[in-house]
């Protein structure tokens, strides 16, 4: 009996980091509550102050703290950032009460306060703020009160006295029971927890089909929950063990769900929580005593990168797990989760995220577009040229001399042909450009025809055809050609 107040004192000088507060705390898995810590040991030289009572009241521009004492005590006061924080330690003080848990409720800017035995001669109050403020410490009679400037002082006051009378929170336990009274699960009703475990599994049905977990199909009819706890122990390979006094029944039917799903189902039917040790141990305790556990434990943040899915769609899933000192913040640039959570759960968490984070299946298909070009040409050129036939046209020719080149009539030069010294023939000593056109309008001849000068190019057939049309000339040049292209282009994105 004489070695548990010794191992209360030894567990004490152990503080949070920063902020250094602490709270006797019982050893894993024997869900015991927090005590009163013991009184400083005879002849420690000490005071004898007494802290009774914490309250957070509204003033006149500000909201004021109130420890309420018993007996004399020193006080030192500094402040630390990141977050926020005002520390109070009380020299030669003792605590007289259990420690209460703060509702939570922002009130003129502290947001919360803890307070424990942080030596056995030092009292420890952290108060958590939203922004470091200007205060004020003043000592009076029985009380140590922080003036604390703010202008939102419209709020209900608070005391751990009225707190700890509505949570019926035991005062310091026989020595037996070792620090403190078990927490102690009320049964539900068979209905009753069979509705909460189908809500839960319900809830979390996306993550039921991403879990890697060993799925598991189990009926319990009124069983015992030590029982229950023991199959799941015996199904996943795992260590479980229960806190002291909890006790239960479940009645439920789960079907193909993961084990750690429906495991986690079971003990939030019964207002239970699992908390995973080092080593993987699993523990089972009760909400409270983990809420009030993990109020005493400092924060960590890490940085969880996600390979595979998108970090803001696991928020919602990672923010269930999280205490309500934990947050979560996704950082789509590198696609990553920045994760705030107590020390003894934030490796759960970050285990959980990368349960979550896995390769989704892929089908690779293939792609191959074809683009078909078919051109088909027929081509046909045709230029023609009629005019009157030279030299007997002389002097009245016509023609357009674009096809056929004609002689120039001013170039006719006689010519004797047979020696007999008188000319017989006439000869043209230049041609007329291809640009004179020689036609005459008037009279009753057949004017000169010139036309249709398509041509076409690299012809596969070319026809020249001339004939004497009694006193006209007809040349005809025919082109022809046809071609059939077809163009097969392929492509694969």
């Amino acid at each position: 009996m004489k070695r548990i107040p010794a191992l209360v004192a030894w567990l004490a000088p152990f503080q949070l980091a920063a902020a250094g507060l602490v709270l006797p705390l019982q050893p894993a898995g024997t869900g015991l509550a927090i005590a009163a810590a013991p009184r400083a040991p005879a002849g420690s030289g000490g005071r004898d102050g007494e802290v009774r009572a914490v309250s957070v009241l509204p003033a006149s521009a500000s909201v004021d703290v109130v420890i309420d004492l018993r007996g004399a005590v020193d006080v030192q006061d500094f402040t630390l950032p990141s977050p926020a924080r005002l520390v109070l330690d009380l020299q030669g003080a003792r605590l007289a009460a259990p420690a209460v848990l703060y509702d939570g409720q922002n009130r003129g800017g502290i947001k919360n306060i803890r307070y424990a035995q942080f030596r056995p001669d030092v009292v420890r109050i952290v108060i958590d703020l939203d922004v470091l403020k200007s205060y004020q410490i003043e000592k009076r009679d029985g009380q140590v009160r922080v003036q604390i400037g703010s202008e939102r002082t419209a709020f209900a006051a608070w005391t751990s006295q009225n707190a700890a009378a509505a949570a019926a929170l035991a005062a310091a336990p026989a020595p037996s029971r070792r620090g403190g009274e078990a927490a102690r699960v009320a049964t539900p009703a068979p209905g009753e927890a069979a509705r909460a475990i189908n809500q839960y599994l319900s809830a979390h049905a996306d993550e039921g089909e991403q879990s890697q977990a060993p799925r598991i199909t189990v009926t319990w009819d009124n069983a015992d929950l030590r029982e229950v706890t023991s199959g799941f122990a015996a199904f996943s390979g795992r260590t479980i063990i229960l806190s002291k006094d909890i006790k239960g029944n479940v009645s439920a039917e789960i079907k193909n769900q993961p084990w750690d799903l429906a495991f986690n189902a079971v003990l939030e039917s019964q207002g239970l929580a699992a908390n995973v040790l080092e080593g993987g141990i699993i523990q089972v305790i009760d909400k409270k005593d983990l809420a009030r556990a993990d109020s005493t434990v400092p924060v960590e943040t890490r940085l969880v990168r996600v390979n595979y899915a998108r970090a803001g769609a696991l928020m919602p899933s990672v923010q269930s797990l999280l205490t309500k000192r934990g947050a979560v913040v996704a950082d789509s640039t590198t696609n990553a989760l920045v994760i705030t959570e107590v020390t003894t759960r934030i490796n759960r968490v970050e285990e959980f995220v990368k349960g979550l984070d896995i390769r989704t299946p892929q089908v690779s298909i293939q792609a191959k577009i074809i683009f078909v070009d078919r051109t088909d040409v027929e081509e046909l050129g045709l230029k023609y040229d009629l005019g009157t036939h030279f030299p007997d046209c002389l002097p009245n020719c016509q023609y357009f001399n674009q096809l056929v080149q004609r002689p120039d009539p001013k170039s006719a030069t006689p010519v004797d042909l047979n020696g007999d010294g008188k000319p017989d023939a006439v000869a043209f000593t230049s041609q007329n450009p291809a640009t004179q056109v020689n036609v005459d309008l008037g009279g009753n001849q057949l004017a000169a025809l010139g036309n249709a000068s398509q041509e076409v190019v690299n012809p596969a057939l070319s026809l020249i055809f001339s004939t004497a049309l009694g006193n006209f000339d007809l040349t005809t040049f025919l082109q022809a050609l046809q071609r059939v292209e077809l163009a097969d282009i392929q492509a694969e994105p």
